[in-house]
Formats: structure tokens, C-alpha cells, sequence
């Protein structure tokens, strides 16, 4: 028995040593690997250790979306960038770096970089690049010292940018110039200060560019140049919730023609936007089809708020609040000019004391339910050229002072009866004094103007009674003549049932591009309202959201509140998608 006993035990002690034995060799053989991954990355030129650095062509075994951070102070281009305590210090690794879409590159607040970001390609449709911010306090700067064109220049689609300061570039801050255009473009509160040309500039085309919460001082030539092209015209474009200022040579925002005349595309949004103290106009449209400007402000632009012009086609202006601009003796607060037309101008405030506030000077324009207010300056609203299809209806033309300028139709052959110019149901009110219209050298008060003319027969010469005009307050009174004294602007052309509705005239409506904002129209006495999902201005067709049953006796307008439309910008007792007149 005791023999067993002591076999058992040396069994065991036999097994026991035999375990230890294996796990002291694995133990060498794994030291011996270990030893040789080391003595490899030693002699590689790049210097790779393991544990410390990261080698530039590992992929992600997972999803491919990674997270590399960046921070000059404290960061190694020596490490492998994915946490913050292993940061790159600058941006020399990611043009080694295979990106993947939902790669994001962030930068740590309160450092700066003096050299130029290139955003890297690896984004798709459904998850972009991302470059964004971390940490606390300032946000990161890219401060290129006015030693290189740009701060960021793109040459992939599908990035996305957000929460940079980038500065003092001899050229356009962020440059978007790639032959045929990128796609699929987002930048978002991004600070850009000193540009050498423009603070953001897009040639070339594209498609689907996004810019939002944007701040652009002392930009050189424009605060954002949308540029014309050969191919690939550029569209699909919003710009919101963006202020420029002080731009020095040009314009706040600008869709222009190239250098060769090439034009640019359609489907542009400027949404929310302030421009102000530019060298030319906050707004310039000069090419491009089917804009909408919606609730934007300017403010104190040197040349004017708004000038559409060229090739510009298809505009519409809608919530505008413009102040004390034109600066310089020259155009107007809104300049509506061009080669085509189609525009309009509704619900929006033009006020100060600039060279003109409205001057007209192109083919089918409609311009309705607005307030002029005008206080000094030059005569506030000019008309000119040989132009067919003007509609001037429920407007408000208001003077601070005792005395205003004239209303001038300036081309002989086309005075205030032309047969294609309609000018009806709007308030006029000049305290202590007479609104004056001047026609073929001659002036004309208001009476003398509806005599002669035979024109403006439901306007009226009176106060529109404005809660508050001396602090800008242009809401109306319950007693304001201008409630439900509107006049609605079409009437179907046949009887009918359906969203599909051939009209007498579609100029007074828009399709909203790139918007949730529709539209909303009401039909005279029906309590229900609509919203305009389509416009064919060619053949006078508009699309509604929803069926309706209709007349050619049925009158069709914006959205009211009582019996009918009201004269002016705001209908009573009904806030309007407007923004405040107050600039800020």
C-alpha cells in the first residue's frame, strides 16, 4: 500500500516538473519572437516600435472606422494617433494613412498648426471623412501665416469639417478646385479670417455642398464664391445660419459666372445668412437656376443687399430683411436685373437710408407683400429698361421722414398703364406730405397718378399703422387699413379636380429647393391650406402637396388669417417664417 502510495506521489511530482519545463520553453521561444519583431522595426527606416507606435498601413480588423487625434503640443507623428495619449502632433500622417468611410481626424482645442490640412479620400455616400474638434477651450487653428494658398485644400468628395479656426491664407482658405467637381461636401462652424481671395471657393462644379454656422471676416475677394463651369455644373448647394463680414474687394455670397462665361447649375438654398459692411453686394446671384434666398439679412453692403443679374434665372427672395444699404451712391438695396428673369421678392423688409431701395430692371418679376421703408437717400424704388410682366401688388411704401423722393418709371415707352405692369393694392404714406410717381419727365401725386393712369385704383394714400415704426416694429395694428385689404394673385384657368393646376400666372410661386419650408398658399374662402410641391413657369402649371376642387372663379394667395390677404410683409396676427428686423 505504501509503495503505491509513493509511486503515486512521484507520478505527480514527475507531471508537475514536466508542466513547468513546457511553460519555461514557450516562455524563451515567445521572448526569442518578441525579441525579432523588435530587431526588425530597428532597422526599418520608419522606426516603428511596437507598444508605442502605430505602422501606417494596419487597417481596422473590425468596421474600418477608426478615430486619430491630433494635438501639436504634446503629440509624436511617431505614434499611432488613435487615443489622445498617443496623438500625432501634426498632419504629415495622413496622407499615409488608408482612410475609410467613418474615419474621423480630430484636432485638439487650443493648438495651432501652421501648415495646410488636405483632407484625405476614403469617404462614401453614406459615411464621409470626418475632421472635427476635441477637448476644451478655443477651437484648433490652422493659421497658414499668409505663407500658403490655403488653410484646407480639398481634392476628394465626401468630407466633412467642423469646429476650425483657419486663417491669414495667401489664396482662398478652403479651397474646393478639382477638375469635374467634388461631391457630397459638408463644412460647419468653421471660423475663417484673412483670406487672400475668397474665405471659401468652389470651382469647377459639383454636387450636394453643404455650408452651415459659418463665421468669414476680411475676406479678400468674396466671402463664399460659388463658381460657374464647363462640366459638372455645380448644384444642390445650401448655404445657412453663415455671417460674413467686411468682406474688402466683392460680395458675402456670390453664385458667379467662371472666366470664361461658364455658367453654374441649380438648386441653390441660402437660408438664415447675414452679410454686411461687403465692399459690393451682401447677395450676389449672377448665374444659376432655381435659388431660393430664404429669411437671410444684409446689412450696410457698400453696392446693396441683393443683385441678381446675367444669366441668374428662376430667383426667389423671400424674408429678406435689408438696412441702410446701399453705402455708396450707387444701385439699390435689391437690384433685380439679368438676361431671363423670373424672379420674386415677398415678405421681406427694406429699410434705411441707401441709394435706392428697390430698382427693377428685367422681365417677369413679381413683387409682393413687402415693406419699403425709406429714410433718406436717394428715390426708393426705380423701374427701367424695355421689360415686360412686372406685378407690384400688396406692398407697403413707407417714409420716416416728411418728405420722400419719387417712385420712377423710367422708360418713356413703358409707363405706369403699360399693358403688361400691373401696380395695385399697395399702401403708400408719406407723413405731411404726398407719395409723388414720375413717368415721361413729368411728376405725378397719387391722385394725379391713379387719374392719368388709370392705375392703382384699389391702393391707397394712408398711414398702414404700424405697431412700433420708430423702433423698427412693422407688425400691424388691429385697426391697420392694410388687414385683409389684399389682393390674391391668380385663379385657375379651368374647373377641375386634382393637384395639378394650370393657372393664369405662376410667377408668384416657387418650388422650395433643399427646403422643408413649402410654400403655403390658400384658395379665397376655403379654410384649408396648401403647400406648392412644383412650379412650371413655361406652361403656368403649379403642383400642389394635396387635391383640391377647383374653378377658374377660385382666387388663390399666400396663407392668411381672417377674411383675406393683408398689404405688407407681415399678416396680421400670424408670425411669418421671418426673421427679426433688429441686426444684431
Amino acid at each position: 500500500m505504501k509503495s503505491k502510495y509513493n509511486f503515486l506521489v512521484i507520478f505527480l511530482l514527475f507531471v508537475i516538473c514536466f508542466l513547468f519545463a513546457a511553460i519555461y520553453f514557450q516562455s524563451v521561444n515567445l521572448n526569442k519572437g518578441s525579441s525579432g519583431i523588435v530587431n526588425s522595426n530597428l532597422g526599418n527606416t520608419s522606426g516603428i516600435q511596437k507598444d508605442d507606435h502605430y505602422p501606417i498601413n494596419m487597417k481596422d480588423k473590425k468596421d474600418g472606422r477608426k478615430i486619430y487625434y491630433i494635438d501639436y503640443t504634446k503629440g509624436n507623428n511617431r505614434a499611432s494617433g488613435t487615443s489622445m495619449e498617443k496623438a500625432w502632433k501634426d498632419f504629415a500622417n495622413i496622407k499615409k494613412l488608408s482612410f475609410a468611410g467613418g474615419n474621423t481626424i480630430l484636432l485638439k482645442r487650443g493648438e495651432i498648426w501652421n501648415q495646410t490640412l488636405l483632407p484625405p479620400p476614403g469617404g462614401n455616400d453614406n459615411e464621409p471623412i470626418v475632421i472635427d474638434a476635441y477637448g476644451s477651450g478655443d477651437l484648433p487653428v490652422i493659421d497658414v501665416q499668409n505663407k500658403h494658398s490655403a488653410a484646407i485644400r480639398m481634392y476628394h468628395s465626401y468630407i466633412s469639417i467642423n469646429n476650425l479656426r483657419i486663417q491669414n491664407s495667401t489664396s482662398d482658405c478652403i479651397a474646393i478646385s478639382v477638375d469635374g467637381g467634388l461631391n457630397n461636401i459638408k463644412l460647419k462652424k468653421i471660423e475663417i479670417l484673412n483670406a487672400g481671395n475668397n474665405g471659401i471657393g468652389v470651382s469647377y462644379g459639383g454636387k450636394n455642398l453643404e455650408i452651415s454656422g459659418c463665421y468669414i471676416e476680411n475676406a479678400h475677394n468674396n466671402g463664399i464664391y460659388l463658381g460657374g463651369s464647363a462640366e459638372n455644373k455645380l448644384g444642390d448647394v445650401i448655404v445657412s445660419g453663415c455671417r460674413i463680414n467686411k468682406v474688402l474687394s466683392n460680395d458675402g455670397i456670390t453664385i458667379h459666372e467662371d472666366g470664361k462665361g461658364n455658367t453654374a447649375g441649380s438648386n441653390f438654398l441660402f437660408k438664415h445668412n447675414i452679410a454686411e459692411m461687403c465692399s459690393e453686394q451682401g447677395f450676389d446671384i449672377t448665374t444659376g437656376e432655381n435659388v431660393l434666398l430664404l429669411n437671410n439679412i444684409s446689412n450696410m453692403n457698400r453696392q446693396g443687399g441683393i443683385v441678381v443679374g446675367h444669366s441668374a434665372q428662376n430667383i426667389t427672395i423671400k424674408g429678406h430683411i435689408s438696412t441702410d444699404e446701399p453705402t455708396e451712391q450707387t444701385s439699390a438695396a435689391i437690384n433685380l436685373m439679368g438676361q431671363f428673369g423670373n424672379i420674386r421678392l415677398l415678405n421681406s423688409i427694406v429699410k434705411g437710408n441707401g441709394h435706392h431701395l428697390l430698382s427693377i430692371g428685367t422681365n417677369n418679376v413679381a413683387v409682393f407683400n413687402n415693406n419699403f421703408i425709406w429714410n433718406g437717400g436717394e428715390e426708393p424704388i426705380d423701374i427701367s429698361g424695355k421689360i415686360e410682366n412686372i406685378y407690384f401688388v400688396n406692398n407697403i411704401i413707407y417714409a420716416k421722414q416728411s418728405q420722400m423722393r419719387r417712385i420712377r418709371f423710367l422708360e418713356a415707352s413703358r409707363p405706369p398703364d403699360y399693358q403688361s405692369f400691373y401696380f395695385d393694392y399697395n399702401l403708400y404714406h408719406v407723413p405731411d406730405n404726398d407719395v409723388i410717381f414720375y413717368s415721361n419727365n413729368r411728376n405725378y401725386n397719387f391722385k394725379e397718378h391713379q387719374k392719368v393712369f388709370k392705375v392703382e385704383m384699389h391702393s391707397q394714400n394712408i398711414n398702414p399703422a404700424f405697431t412700433n415704426p420708430l423702433q423698427d416694429e412693422y407688425q400691424l395694428k388691429k385697426n391697420s387699413p392694410a388687414i385683409d385689404k389684399g389682393c390674391f394673385y391668380t385663379n385657375p384657368i379651368s374647373q377641375g379636380v386634382g393637384n395639378k393646376l394650370a393657372v393664369k400666372n405662376a410667377l408668384f410661386f416657387y418650388k422650395n429647393f433643399l427646403s422643408d419650408d413649402d410654400q403655403c398658399i390658400m384658395f379665397k374662402g376655403i379654410d384649408r391650406t396648401y403647400n406648392i410641391a412644383d412650379v412650371n413657369y413655361e406652361n403656368n402649371m403649379i403642383f400642389l402637396n394635396k387635391d383640391i376642387q377647383f374653378a377658374p372663379t377660385d382666387e388663390i394667395g399666400l396663407c392668411y388669417t381672417q377674411a383675406a390677404l393683408d398689404i405688407g410683409a407681415y399678416e396680421y396676427e400670424h408670425i411669418l417664417p421671418i426673421r427679426s428686423e433688429k441686426i444684431k
